[in-house]
């Protein structure tokens, strides 16, 4: 007995298994059965279902691999993004602080935290970054981050400070690195805000 053509089973019978349709207007599930070695209609049926399930598997699988590539940081503008820091002077930790002195009150613990916290997220040179510095325009951050870059920050402020901010932190409300470091210091002086 000849094992069943795959391709021709899949052309047999809607995908979803219900009803029947002709292949050649000509050809009832009988015929199949009786050519392709099948016992009966059911297993034809059973079959196509499986073969059917077998599709849809690789076509998720497919799309997982596009979908992945949306939501993962674009190492390409984070590599341009990192040349164009290039052009500053690294600074130290407690320089990096000093930096934000003039525009926010903001303490160097919760600073560093910033520091370090982003630069995980994002990938960039978080040395040569200063408090001026635009999270979407200059820093690219929804394309050199993950898709959700913000929720993981909430998550590490939560674990690290000991506060939720998840309810209050709006990325798309934060313009720059001194903005973001008067936010966090704001909740951390006042929870309850």
């Amino acid at each position: 007995m000849s094992k069943p053509n795959p391709v021709f089973l899949l052309q047999a019978d809607d995908c979803s298994g219900q009803g029947h349709s002709e292949l050649n207007r000509n050809n009832s599930s009988q015929d199949l059965v009786e050519h392709q070695g099948f016992k009966n209609v059911s297993e034809l049926r059973v079959r196509q279902k499986l073969m059917w399930r077998q599709w849809r598997r690789a076509h998720n699988y497919i799309r997982s691999i596009e979908t992945y590539q949306d939501l993962s940081p674009d190492l390409s503008i984070r590599q341009q993004v990192n040349q164009s820091l290039q052009q500053r002077p690294p600074l130290s930790p407690e320089d990096w602080c000093a930096q934000f002195k003039p525009d926010t009150q903001a303490q160097c613990q919760t600073l560093l935290f910033i520091y370090r916290s982003l630069e995980d997220h994002s990938g960039l040179e978080f040395n040569r970054v200063r408090p001026h510095d635009r999270l979407v325009e200059d820093l690219q951050f929804p394309l050199v981050c993950w898709f959700d870059w913000a929720n993981r920050f909430c998550d590490d402020v939560s674990h690290h400070l000991s506060i939720d901010i998840s309810d209050c932190f709006d990325e798309t409300q934060i313009h720059t690195l001194a903005e973001l470091a008067t936010f966090l210091e704001t909740c951390l002086t006042n929870p309850s805000a």
